[in-house]
């Protein structure tokens, strides 16, 4: 279902995300639905694990360029206040590149706390990677919450 670049174990660095695979499977579902046109949205995070993901509307209705309708993003924002959560991650689509951020992903990279996830649909799978940016890029490690419940297989 995902990528190479999902992590099973139990990884510990500083920096991490952890999702489980119905969170994974409901991100790629709705980037899927907007193919060939990219897609985006929200992660809410307690801590370094995914509570819950918010799609969006891309109205920038663009292949290669994503804008996230901002009362979407206001109303996001709003519930996950409310739940003492935090906005963790925005992810967006790479219909036909890999998951490797763009010189205009680069600019959009606002926070080092708020990871950017790509998720490339270019091949036969998709290839889903974090991303944050402390000076430069560096990615950051996707742990699969609930793998030892899957046997770990991806």
């Amino acid at each position: 279902m995902t990528g190479t670049n999902i992590d099973t174990s139990q990884h510990t660095g500083a920096h991490r995300l952890s999702i489980s695979s119905d969170r994974l499977a409901e991100m790629i579902e709705h980037v899927r639905s907007w193919y060939p046109l990219e897609g985006c949205g929200l992660l809410a995070m307690s801590g370094d694990q995914v509570t819950s993901v918010y799609p969006g509307t891309n109205v920038a209705r663009s292949e290669t360029f994503y804008e996230m309708d901002p009362r979407e993003v206001l109303q996001a924002q709003k519930q996950i206040d409310e739940r003492g959560e935090r906005i963790g991650a925005i992810f967006h689509s790479h219909p036909t590149t890999e998951a490797w951020p763009s010189a205009t992903d680069r600019e959009l990279i606002f926070d080092p706390n708020v990871y950017m996830i790509i998720i490339s649909l270019a091949g036969n799978h998709p290839d889903v990677r974090a991303f944050r940016d402390d000076g430069e890029i560096s990615e950051v490690p996707i742990i699969l919450s609930d793998a030892s419940e899957q046997g770990a297989a991806l």
